[in-house]
């Protein structure tokens, strides 16, 4: 698909994030039949926003806010200091 394997990203976003139970259950989902049977809903989600944003770090940074936003302020704004 053209980005790095999310299953790990996706896990540690998940493991971060301040997300609904009902959110954490979406994520986790497998797909249990047809042609996404064993696929993961948080590894296919996070492969539509990479595709959407044009970026897997992108993506990542979406998937974040959609699952509630544990980052630190700084990291929201790519690193940069807002000086204190």
């Amino acid at each position: 698909m053209g980005m790095p394997p999310p299953g790990d990203v996706r896990n540690c976003l998940q493991a971060l994030a301040n997300a609904e139970p009902l959110m954490d259950q979406l994520i986790n989902y497998r797909f249990q039949e047809g042609s996404l049977a064993g696929q993961s809903f948080g590894n296919l989600f996070l492969a539509a926003l990479t595709g959407i944003t044009g970026s897997f770090d992108q993506a990542v940074a979406q998937m974040s806010q959609v699952l509630g936003d544990y980052r630190p302020r700084s990291a929201r704004h790519h690193g940069h200091s807002t000086g204190g």
